[in-house]
This record gives C-alpha cells, sequence and structure tokens, in this order.
C-alpha cells in the first residue's frame, strides 16, 4: 500500500491493537451470498442453508449484497434482474421474521432514452431502530452522481444524505455504508474523493459530522465496523488485503492483518466472535484469527475453509435469521410484500412575498367616472392604471374617500364637539374594492371611476393595491391619489 502523509501507521501502538469479540454466541450465523441466493450457516461452516431464493422473489434473476447489524435478526440484500429491462429492475429487500418485503426499486435503465440513464440501489444494512442504509448511484447521459439513502425497512419515504464531498463525475464514489454496532448513531463509507485521493469517512447516521480518518491512493474495496469501535477494511493497490484501523484517535492508526497473494482478492472482511474475522477469497468464505498480522498470517495457510464455492458478499450475527415464511415458492415459501414506490417529496414552500416593482401609476389624476358599466371597462372616460409586479398575483384595488378629520393621538379620526379644536387632518373611508389579475412584469388597465356598481362621487379619493400570489404571500400596499371631477 502506497501510504500518504495522512494514512499514519504506528506500528508499535499497533501491537496492543486486538478486536473486542465476545464468546461466541449460540445462535451466530454468517448469512452470504451464493450462486445468486442468500445462505446462512452457523460461523463455524455448520448447517448450511438458503435463507431466500429467486423463486422467492419473482422477476429478480439475482440476490446479493446481504446486510445485517450484528446483533439483530433483520436483514437487507439487493434484488437484481438480468436482461432487457427498463425499470424497476434492482431494489433493496428486507427479510425480518420470515417476511419479506421490497422498499426501494432503481431501474437500469430509462425507458426511452435508450439506456443512457442507470441507477442502482446497493449494499444496504439495517440498523437496530430498523433503518435500512445504502448506496444510491446514477449515470445519466455520462453524468454520474453517488449518495447514500436512509429508509425504513418497512418501506415509506427516502432521505438523501448530502456527502463530505463532491462526487459527480469525479471518479468518487459514496460507498460500502456501514453502521457501527456499540454506537447506531455513527455510520462510515468508503471513496469519496479527498484533496485527490479516497478516503474512509465516519459521520452521524445523518450524513452530518463527516471526519475523513483513512486517506489512500488507491479505492478501498469494503469497510465495516467492529464491536470494539475499530473499522476493518481491505484495500487494493500497493498493499492489498485485510486491514484493521484504530478509530479512537484521528488520523486513524492502521495495520495490515492479511496479505492477499498475486491474482487473489480478498473482499467482506467482517469481525465473528471467537476472536476471529470472516471474509471472502476464491468464491469461499474462510476465518483467521483477529491476532492475525503480516508477520504471523499467511493465506491461505492460516485460514480456514467454511464453504465449497459460489460464495461471495458475507456479513454476520450474533443472532439466528429465520428464512422466508411457509407459503408458496422458495426456501420456505412466502409472497413478498410488494414494493409501493414512495410518495413524491412535497414541493418547496413559497415563502416569497410578490413585490410592486416602482410606483402604482395613474394616466391622469383628475377623471371623470363613467356612467355605467364595470369598474375596469373600456370607458370613454376615466385613467389608465400602471403597475409593475416581480411574480404573478391577484392585485386588490381599494378606493379611499379622503374626508376632514381631527388628529387624536396618532389616529385621524372624523370631527365631533369634543375634538373639533384638534389639528385638522385627512382621513380616509373605504369606498368599495376590486381585483385584477396582474401578472409578472407591466401590467395596465382602465379604471372607469366606478365601485361595487355605484359611480364615485365627485371628490378626492386614493388607490391602494395589495397583491396576493398563489401561496398566500401578501404584498406591502403602495397607494395613488386622484380626483373625481365632474367633467
Amino acid at each position: 500500500m502506497q501510504q500518504l502523509p495522512r494514512f499514519v501507521v504506528r506500528a508499535a501502538a499497533l501491537t496492543v491493537l486486538v478486536l473486542a469479540i465476545a464468546a461466541v454466541p449460540a445462535g451466530a450465523e454468517i448469512v452470504f451470498e451464493r450462486s445468486g441466493d442468500i445462505w446462512a450457516m452457523g460461523d463455524d461452516g455448520s448447517n448450511q442453508h438458503k435463507l431466500v431464493d429467486q423463486q422467492s422473489v419473482p422477476g429478480m434473476d439475482l440476490l446479493r449484497q446481504p446486510g445485517i447489524d450484528p446483533g439483530d435478526t433483520a436483514l437487507a440484500f439487493v434484488g437484481e434482474t438480468l436482461g432487457d429491462c427498463e425499470i424497476n429492475c434492482e431494489g433493496i429487500y428486507t427479510l425480518d421474521g420470515g417476511v419479506l418485503r421490497r422498499i426501494s426499486g432503481a431501474p437500469h435503465g430509462c425507458a426511452g432514452t435508450n439506456f443512457s440513464c442507470s441507477s442502482s440501489d446497493t449494499h444496504p444494512i439495517v440498523a437496530p431502530d430498523g433503518e435500512v442504509l445504502f448506496e444510491y448511484f446514477n449515470v445519466t447521459g455520462g453524468n454520474s452522481v453517488s449518495k447514500l439513502v436512509r429508509q425504513s425497512m418497512f418501506g415509506g419515504p427516502q432521505t438523501e444524505l448530502t456527502p463530505p464531498c463532491n462526487t459527480s463525475n469525479s471518479g468518487g464514489e459514496v460507498q460500502r455504508p456501514t453502521i457501527n454496532p456499540a454506537n447506531p448513531a455513527q455510520i462510515a463509507f468508503a471513496n469519496c474523493i479527498v484533496g485527490g485521493n479516497r478516503a474512509i469517512h465516519v459521520a452521524n447516521r445523518d450524513g452530518t459530522g463527516a471526519v475523513a480518518r483513512l486517506v489512500d491512493d488507491q479505492p478501498f474495496q469494503d469497510v465495516a465496523f467492529t464491536t470494539g469501535g475499530f473499522l476493518l477494511t481491505n484495500e487494493s493497490g500497493g498493499g492489498p488485503g485485510i486491514w484493521v484501523a484504530d478509530l479512537s484517535v484521528n488520523p486513524a492508526v492502521s495495520e495490515q492483518m492479511l496479505a492477499e497473494p498475486s491474482g487473489i482478492v480478498f473482499h467482506s472482511p467482517r469481525e465473528i466472535s471467537g476472536g476471529r474475522v470472516a471474509f471472502v477469497a476464491e468464491d469461499n468464505v474462510w476465518t483467521i484469527p483477529d491476532s492475525c498480522d503480516v508477520a504471523t498470517c499467511t493465506y491461505p495457510a492460516n485460514a480456514t475453509q467454511l464453504t465449497t464455492g459460489g460464495a461471495q458478499n458475507l456479513t454476520w450475527t450474533s443472532q439466528t435469521v429465520a428464512p422466508v415464511s411457509a407459503g408458496a415458492g422458495g426456501p420456505g415459501g412466502g409472497a413478498v410484500v410488494p414494493f409501493v414506490p414512495p410518495p413524491p417529496p412535497p414541493p418547496p414552500v413559497d415563502v416569497t412575498l410578490p413585490v410592486f416593482q416602482g410606483a402604482l401609476g395613474l394616466g391622469s389624476a383628475t377623471f371623470q367616472a363613467a356612467g355605467r358599466g364595470a369598474s375596469i371597462a373600456r370607458a370613454a372616460v376615466g385613467t389608465m392604471v400602471r403597475y409593475r409586479l416581480s411574480e404573478a398575483a391577484t392585485v386588490t384595488f381599494t378606493i379611499e374617500r379622503q374626508l376632514a378629520g381631527r388628529k387624536v393621538g396618532r389616529r385621524c379620526v372624523a370631527q365631533t364637539r369634543a375634538n373639533r379644536r384638534r389639528p385638522a387632518c385627512p382621513r380616509f373611508v373605504p369606498a368599495g374594492s376590486f381585483v385584477h389579475a396582474g401578472k409578472a412584469g407591466a401590467n395596465s388597465f382602465k379604471f372607469s371611476g366606478r365601485v361595487a356598481g355605484r359611480k364615485l362621487a365627485p371628490a378626492r379619493y386614493r388607490l391602494v393595491a395589495v397583491a396576493v400570489d398563489a401561496a398566500r404571500n401578501r404584498s406591502v400596499a403602495i397607494r395613488v391619489s386622484f380626483r373625481i371631477v365632474l367633467r
């Protein structure tokens, strides 16, 4: 492995780095992919049996990438349709208590685009609270993007997490999400690009607080927490193999446990019971002691083989996972709870107020009122009203008649014997209103001088305009004065 300045290795400190693994649980199982089905076995290799096969999942040709919390029985995996398929060709399934559910659907290709669009939901893992975390990858017209998604194991809305790096067309991806069994609020994921290199990030489960803990110039192939809070990963490039990292320091301190021989690839390293680490190599599940390092252990001399062919992508739990419940088809039969796509997110709330851009304008501020017709009409008399709006809105125009008044405090009120010696002021009394459908930009109409079916009497008035948009956002009022005359 080519080490970079951030990828610090302190061998002396790692002499005490041992995986914290409890005694062998009675029901502990390794769950793995074999020949397109999902299998389970005791973590000593005993009782190998199918949990779910392709007959249990109609329309799916491959079942792969099982993921489970190390202390739970709820399992997630990927179902995939091969060949010519345009929609819902791949999706995330969950298996809990024998009940099989489909919770997501990602098309390999997009109808009508000659398969220039593809997407996939991959590498799911179930948290203790029943939330599934998985990787979403999409390529459309040569543009790619990778994200992490959270969703309940029972389906429903999906929440996308914002990655701490740019994964669009940069060669980087948000891959292999994993949940810390000792702290389920913490996750890790691999291969975001940081400074031109690949990184393993540790973050909160909502995607916040992401910190790059391991950085290297080669992609990380897998990542998984251990119950002791350490991190297992295998890496390609200059130091391929299985590595263990201490996350109590930052940057993390790492040490290679087992080196890959030439031409052989290790993947899916997972902590299991009995002081061991399980992994996949040459289509088989193997284990090594957790005390291994490259000086004391080699493959296959110090590894124990548990399966005989066809194995890929493993996960481990201290519990026993129930196969699909009895019914029609599959290893135990059972019908799939159908996938119901999550509802689209609600549209963003419009909180922007409409704005009058400039003053309310009149063609003439002194004019005659029409003898008949509506407030807005092509009358021989009246005046043109002009205004500009920032967005389409319904504008209510209120006519207020100016009357004499007396100022009492901050108000202008009608004159009485008690206030007749107070300062004079103009007061305005509503005389009626009408509406106009305003569009974004310039607006104009002919005001006839009539309101509420009546001709305005000769007097001084003001026109008050208020705009309300489709989201019921209300503008600031604007006003202009005018005068009605007899001729």
